[in-house]
């Protein structure tokens, strides 16, 4: 990466355009495909009998926010305006444009897991199918809305932090990114 942001003189940044349009590229399609699954996933899941309850839930209850704001607009639709429409085609622009698409398609990514998981757990479940069963005194009566403990956020960022490790320990072993050459930099 130190080699990819080389700084000149001048304080601008110097890098590869061919790089930055393939790496728009490669997201572009990643986006498109994840947005081609979630819609082939909730279709069959609302297809069989099952299920239908779940994705209603999701789709269409307390988590449709999480699930239609967050991952829908915020990681897919945003990204791909942002890597489709062409203001300015220069380097600086295209860099740009590329590291914001690439944040919100982390944040719609982390609101997919969100309601995805706490969708999941919180999801009303029919223990006895054709009764009626009663609130008890131990909460059960509705949803309630979750929060996540200290320990809980600490074990997620720490695996953040280990997956931003190991895409830095692969990248130091495996050659991914390209060589520049010394005199290809402005001095």
């Amino acid at each position: 990466l130190q080699q990819m942001l080389q700084v000149n003189n001048q304080g601008t940044h110097q890098s590869n355009l061919q790089l930055w349009r393939s790496l728009r590229k490669s997201l572009l399609w990643f986006l498109l495909l994840l947005a081609y699954l979630s819609v082939v996933n909730h279709l069959t899941k609302l297809y069989s009998a099952e299920h239908q309850y779940t994705e209603s839930y999701l789709l269409l209850g307390p988590m449709a926010l999480w699930f239609w704001g967050g991952h829908i607009i915020l990681g897919v639709v945003l990204p791909v305006l942002l890597l489709t429409v062409r203001v300015d085609d220069t380097n600086e622009v295209l860099r740009r444009r590329l590291n914001y698409a690439s944040v919100a398609s982390i944040g719609g990514g982390w609101c997919l897991l969100y309601s995805i998981i706490i969708g999941a757990q919180s999801t009303p479940l029919v223990l006895f199918p054709d009764k009626v069963v009663m609130a008890s005194s131990f909460g059960d009566a509705g949803i309630e809305p979750y929060q996540g403990s200290a320990w809980e956020w600490a074990l997620g960022l720490g695996g953040v932090g280990f997956a931003c490790l190991l895409c830095i320990v692969v990248l130091r072993i495996l050659p991914f990114l390209p060589q520049f050459n010394d005199a290809a930099v402005v001095k």
